[in-house]
């Protein structure tokens, strides 16, 4: 039972960091499209 949790419990934080990774390199993307904008103006 307390096995079944944890791996419960796992799977839910390999979820969250996988979407906070997603974000991150999403935020990184808009960054870099924001400054080459910034630069050809």
């Amino acid at each position: 039972m307390a096995g079944g949790a944890r791996l419960r419990a796992n799977r839910r934080t390999v979820d969250f960091s996988r979407a906070t990774l997603q974000g991150v390199a999403l935020f990184s993307i808009l960054n870099e499209g924001a400054k080459r904008c910034v630069f050809l103006d």
